[in-house]
């Protein structure tokens, strides 16, 4: 059954006799809640070293009970990655059953960081209708890319003119993240 109160009758044979009660409620509550991060996102798709960017997490109740007090905080502590104009938690005040609700973090990536994924970890605690409160941890992956950066230069040359033949040294450095 469905939380609620759920109105019922019963039919009673005894003897033979058949007997039917008056309606009566039944209060139906539901102990476990479970919240999830349906899905999640980037804007944009593309998360670069050092620039700001979107996370979109759509959250869902797949209780059949409203939950309050839906709280969602980034652990950024020990990442590479900062709040941007924003903080690094967003609350829901209500949620209704079987419901998806979006919430967003402007963030920002620290300008050294290496292409590669990186995880961050999503602390939701919530409250159900008997007052029960839960609390669940998700791992977020970022795919950070970059595209690769480098510098040429001629280290030494022996050639002074079109024509002419001699060494060249040239070095590469790679300047970028990736």
């Amino acid at each position: 059954a469905t939380e609620g109160d759920h109105k019922v009758k019963l039919k009673i044979e005894y003897n033979g006799i058949w007997t039917e009660t008056q309606n009566f409620v039944v209060r139906v509550r539901t102990f476990d809640s479970i919240l999830n991060i349906e899905e999640y996102s980037f804007e944009p798709d593309e998360i670069k070293a050092g620039e700001p960017f979107k996370l979109k997490l759509k959250l869902k109740n797949y209780a059949d009970n409203y939950l309050r007090d839906v709280s969602v905080k980034l652990e950024l502590d020990s990442t590479s990655f900062a709040p941007d104009k924003s903080t690094n938690l967003k609350v829901i005040k209500e949620l209704a059953p079987y419901k998806v609700e979006s919430v967003d973090f402007n963030l920002i990536s620290d300008n050294t960081l290496t292409a590669k994924l990186h995880k961050i970890l999503a602390r939701i605690t919530y409250v159900n209708n008997l007052g029960n409160t839960f609390a669940r941890n998700s791992t977020l992956g970022i795919a950070v890319k970059s595209e690769p950066e480098y510098s040429v230069n001629i280290d030494q040359s022996e050639v002074f003119s079109k024509k002419d033949q001699g060494k060249v040294v040239v070095s590469f450095y790679n300047t970028g993240t990736s």
